[in-house]
């Protein structure tokens, strides 16, 4: 359950899933994206609630030991673009 919070926050800087005004839960948008080599990474958007995957993992297991990474690292960059 906590890895659930930690990666809700990382997704939209919140702990808590918030309602939009029809009075759904606001959707998390994921998105998968050409990246590799070192930049490959889980990239979250957190003012449009998106996430980027990158489709180059070769496994599973690989791709869940690096967003695992991500989210324990607690130290998430915030770019303003």
């Amino acid at each position: 359950m906590q890895m659930l919070r930690i990666m809700l926050r990382y997704l939209t800087a919140s702990d808590l899933m918030l309602y939009n005004s029809e009075g759904n839960y606001h959707r998390i948008t994921v998105r998968i994206v050409d990246i590799d080599g070192i930049a490959r990474r889980p990239i979250a958007h957190t003012c449009g609630r998106t996430l980027d995957l990158p489709r180059t993992y070769e496994s599973y297991p690989i791709f869940k030991c690096e967003l695992n990474a991500v989210l324990r690292s607690y130290v998430w960059v915030m770019d303003f673009a």
